[in-house]
């Protein structure tokens, strides 16, 4: 089994990477992390050995991390991995997460603090703006074999072991929190809502793909929820 699963910040990613090295083994879970939405980033080649196990048809090995999706697109037989959650959820998630992080080696992190920005502000910022267009870097959502919906979290991970992972028992951890806040949604007037979608119009289409692409495999593994 080869596998890239992307970890779009503030969508469930650090969760589910629990969960990946809890089917697969730490041993073959890498976790490949990096700074993509500094200014300037550009993704970087694939690690040697990384590419050495990738292409050895026997080993078992799956990357799960902060990267463009293109970085790993040309590789041949792997299943691919995405998690979404509301747009303007996540970008809620990202502002207020960071007003309490320290982080102060971050560009976008210190043009939030210095300029005292509001979610408003902060949602402009070009590197912020349209989150997963940027993530998925031009692939698209057809070509994931799984779609995970953060707003059904709970209902999401027990597809993605049916279809992976029968023979696992799931991990407790967060087992039945809503990471995308379904019932509980931030606190916005509908205007700055409004704003907010507009400003990441290009991810709201990809959100709404995302569902449907999401509810068919759930349909295909109808068997499972019955």
């Amino acid at each position: 089994m080869k596998m890239v699963s992307i970890h779009i910040p503030k969508s469930g990613g650090v969760n589910f990477g629990e969960h990946l090295d809890h089917i697969y083994g730490e041993n073959n879970v890498v976790h490949d992390y990096n700074h993509t939405d500094r200014p300037g980033y550009t993704s970087e080649p694939i690690d040697k050995n990384v590419m050495k196990r990738l292409r050895d048809t026997d080993s078992q090995l799956i990357i799960h991390g902060h990267f463009f999706m293109s970085k790993y697109a040309n590789i041949p037989n792997v299943k691919r991995i995405v998690w979404f959650r509301n747009p303007v959820e996540r970008l809620c998630s990202h502002y207020y997460f960071w007003m309490k992080l320290e982080d102060k080696e971050h560009h976008n992190w210190g043009l939030l603090h210095k300029k005292g920005l509001s979610l408003l502000d902060f949602a402009k910022i070009k590197e912020i703006r349209n989150y997963y267009t940027m993530f998925l870097d031009g692939v698209r959502i057809s070509a994931f074999d799984f779609v995970g919906s953060a707003d059904s979290y709970s209902d999401s991970l027990d597809l993605f072991y049916e279809m992976f992972a029968p023979d696992k028992y799931i991990l407790d951890i967060h087992r039945n929190k809503n990471s995308g806040k379904s019932e509980e949604l931030y606190p916005l007037s509908n205007k700055l809502r409004r704003k907010l979608e507009s400003i990441n119009r290009e991810d709201m289409f990809l959100y709404e793909k995302a569902l449907k692409r999401y509810e068919r495999l759930r349909s295909s593994m109808y068997r499972f929820w019955t």
